[in-house]
């Protein structure tokens, strides 16, 4: 859990000290989506989503979905665990709604909630291995 804490902390201070568009390079290839399945490896994914879960509930703040998914995906990464972010957007009540989401194999990893209501604006997939960004 320490690292689950860390890491959202980082992600914090990352998204508002580093541009936007250096952050998405580390999150995979655009329009792209992992697969389905993870060669069982979603109970690791699952040990992640536990870990996220439990350490934003005990920060003296609420971390935003983006915080979430940044700091998710690093620990994936760390992993080698094959992932997928994705920004969505949602008319509900005449506002837009914006979410952020990270999907390994099967299992969510951030973002949970009614995620049929958003439209994906974008994807990026991560690979198994490291991804280097070049």
């Amino acid at each position: 859990m320490a690292e689950a804490v860390l890491e959202v902390i980082r992600a914090e201070i990352e998204l508002r000290r580093v541009p936007f568009h250096r952050l998405a390079r580390r999150l995979g290839q655009p329009g792209a989506e992992s697969s389905g399945t993870d060669g069982g490896r979603e109970d690791e994914a699952r040990l992640v989503r536990g870990c996220l879960w439990t350490a934003s509930s005990r920060l003296p703040w609420k971390p935003r979905c983006l915080v979430m998914v940044f700091a998710g995906h690093r620990m994936l990464e760390r992993r080698g665990i094959a992932s997928t972010v994705y920004f969505g957007a949602a008319a509900s009540t005449g506002k837009l709604a914006t979410h952020a989401w990270l999907r390994s194999g099967g299992v969510y990893v951030s973002g949970e909630g009614p995620l049929k209501d958003f439209t994906v604006l974008a994807s990026f997939a991560r690979p198994a291995e490291p991804f280097d960004p070049v």
